[in-house]
């Protein structure tokens, strides 16, 4: 507001140099009397591109929009979110009922849960090709049925990319990019990039893309979609939290710096590349030996490690299933013993308390599974630790060889678990209560007392310390895996520290080998440089060219007397234990009722169908026995059970489907 209405390039961190409004008023005066001294023709004037001057899109309240874009989110949801849980707890509850618990039920569950990976997988091509097609570099109208298409189509591939985190590192997660349309080398390494339509993405042999990189062939502008090109030439490197925007062109051997954007079709800042240094000679030596490694450690992947994290994630749908079984006997003790004097009491509350079994059972177990596997099988992951080809690998001996494997797949599959959607989703109802710090702890993390956590996202837990009243922002990732410098395929494990009632605000990322000194503040998206020390009591925010920028220190001295009085009682009253208790309580419990909502939808559902049945047939339910071993049975009403089933299903999915639109709607009324 005050670059507009003075016409000052003010900038962007002003609010932390001048953190009062008298400070800031004194600065705005400064800069608007050192503009009115400037010569006439010296005058500032705001730069217009005339390309973008003029707003060239549709309306975005066209009923066609409207339309699309409410049905779209409704089909997204149900199709991505809904779908894939649905077919695994169909396929466990058919099995169950057909079977029982028998010793093949956690093999059975395995191939279900990769089967839904494929499913997701393959579904998400076919729409992409039926709905969108190939996309073409252009510029087409906002709201349009170009852009339509395409942002349907990019709602499907982000829920998809989520879904398909177990993939990462793996030549799957490339083949699957090729299906969507995106030239990728078989040689090039990528953890999780999320690609925005592919068919303009070509990534050439060598290149490596590190966690959390973005590489968007599209941007809204002046009414307009934009969509252009995007080259990424051999053996580029696109380190953590990077993005390359549309039109990006990368030299062979650059390197895009951490939480950078690249120089693309609207330019951008200098300073984002670095070229990368050529290998020596022992290097290259050993560089014929890391490409053997590393195809073998993707058949590993494929082979073992992919079934692996299949079988971890069936498990907690047989520990609901169990949940549920064990919920269902003690609702008919309590009718036995007497707690339940009605006939149905006891079936209506394990009906209406199924939900609340299905939601935090499943996350419990999850949790649990992640955990026991962390302690069981993964062991530490310690500061020092290499992961990667050993040491002289053209001459080092089998033990050392297959030691080496052995880290980099059990890093590799713990860091499947704990950046899948699923854990992520689970911890979700924990964010700043204690159980998430002690969660943290038994992942192998040093956490103190009254850490207000969000979930942070980190792999190697046994190299992070947190102290003390330390405030997390939402969506903050530690890095402690740093690349060797003389070989850049073997990677070492560095230390975080947080020292006492340091802050990392909302979407910080922290290399390997920080330091945050005591009661010293990271701005929001922070870059927080390999091997940094940030010093005590000090505010740094941003990141350019790879680095962030120190705004000041002794941050605290220059506050007021008395908002330093009442930071002190803030404190206290956070020490009390009363307070904290009391806090994690109302927090735990406001999670418990709110995540059950969405999946009381199907309970509605089929409340309203057994009404319906209920007033047509004179009958409480169907005979599901009779329903399943004679369909064509005749029926009072004068139909058939097998017709009258399937319009109870018609029934009970536009049921469901209503009432879960009224759910998603809810938030927006």
């Amino acid at each position: 507001m005050c670059r507009k209405k003075f016409n000052i390039d003010l900038p962007g961190t002003t609010m932390y140099t001048h953190s009062t409004v008298k400070r800031l008023a004194a600065q705005v005066d400064l800069m608007v009397a050192e503009r009115a001294a400037l010569p006439a023709g010296e005058q500032l004037v705001p730069l217009v591109n005339d390309e973008y001057a003029e707003y060239k899109g549709y309306s975005c309240t066209s009923p066609m929009a409207l339309i699309f874009q409410f049905f779209g989110v409704i089909l997204v949801d149900l199709l991505q979110d809904f779908g894939p849980q649905a077919f695994c707890y169909v396929a466990l509850g058919w099995a169950y009922y057909e079977y029982g618990i028998t010793w093949w039920m956690p093999l059975f569950m395995t191939a279900m849960s990769l089967a839904e990976l494929f499913v997701v997988a393959v579904f998400t091509v076919v729409v992409k090709w039926l709905v969108l097609g190939r996309c073409k570099k252009g510029s087409y109208p906002l709201w349009g049925l170009t852009h339509l298409r395409w942002w349907l189509v990019d709602r499907f591939m982000n829920d998809a990319f989520n879904l398909l985190g177990l993939l990462a590192e793996t030549p799957i997660l490339a083949a699957w990019y090729r299906l969507l349309g995106a030239k990728i080398s078989g040689k090039a390494r990528l953890n999780h990039p999320k690609l925005c339509t592919p068919d303009l993405v070509d990534i050439r042999a060598g290149v490596e893309a590190h966690r959390e990189v973005t590489i968007g062939c599209a941007h809204v502008y002046g009414g307009m979609l934009h969509l252009d090109h995007i080259v990424l030439g051999e053996e580029c490197e696109l380190e953590t939290g990077s993005y390359v925007t549309p039109g990006t062109n990368l030299p062979p051997r650059t390197r895009l710096l951490p939480m950078s954007t690249s120089e693309g079709r609207l330019g951008g800042l200098p300073g984002t590349t670095e070229p990368i240094a050529p290998l020596s000679a022992e290097a290259e030596k050993e560089k014929v030996f890391a490409l053997r490694f590393a195809s073998q450690q993707d058949l590993l992947r494929v082979v073992l490690g992919l079934p692996w994290m299949g079988f971890v994630f069936a498990l907690p749908y047989l520990g609901s299933l169990m949940s549920l079984k064990y919920a269902h006997q003690l609702c008919k003790i309590f009718h036995k013993e007497g707690l339940m004097s009605q006939d149905n009491s006891w079936g209506l509350f394990f009906y209406v308390f199924c939900p609340v079994i299905i939601t935090h059972a499943y996350s419990v177990f999850v949790v649990a599974v992640v955990v026991l596997q962390k302690r069981l099988l993964i062991g530490k992951l310690a500061p020092g630790l290499e992961l990667g080809p050993p040491r002289n690998c053209h001459e080092c001996t089998t033990s050392a060889w297959l030691r080496a494997h052995c880290d980099t797949m059990r890093h590799w599959m713990h860091a499947r678990c704990v950046t899948s959607r699923v854990f992520e989703h689970s911890l979700e109802p924990l964010v700043n209560s204690e159980l998430l710090s002690g969660i943290h702890r038994l992942l192998g993390a040093k956490v103190g007392r009254r850490v207000q956590s969000d979930n942070f996202k980190a792999v190697e837990h046994d190299c992070i310390t947190i102290e003390d009243f330390v405030v997390f922002g939402s969506v903050v990732t530690m890095n402690c895996d740093s690349p060797c410098p003389e070989a850049p395929w073997r990677r070492v494990l560095k230390p975080i520290v947080l020292q006492r009632a340091s802050n990392c605000l909302d979407h910080s990322q922290l290399m390997p080998g920080v330091t945050v000194g005591e009661a010293a503040v990271l701005g929001t998206r922070t870059l927080a440089h390999q091997d940094g020390c940030f010093p005590p009591d000090s505010i740094s925010t941003g990141a350019v060219s790879g680095r962030s920028v120190l705004l000041r220190t002794e941050a605290s001295q220059s506050a007021p007397p008395k908002d330093r009085a009442e930071e002190l009682r803030v404190m206290r009253q956070l020490d009390s234990s009363f307070t904290w208790i009391s806090f994690n309580l109302a927090q735990i419990l406001s999670a418990f009722l709110a995540y059950v909502l969405p999946q009381f939808a199907w309970v509605i559902a089929t409340d309203l169908v057994f009404a319906m049945e209920a007033s047509l047939n004179d009958e409480s339910h169907l005979n599901v026995q009779h329903m399943g071993h004679a369909d064509t049975a005749p029926d009072p009403t004068g139909s058939t059970v097998g017709e009258t089933v399937s319009e109870y299903w018609m029934i009970w999915f536009a049921a469901f489907f209503a009432i879960e639109v009224g759910l998603l709607c809810w938030p927006w009324c």
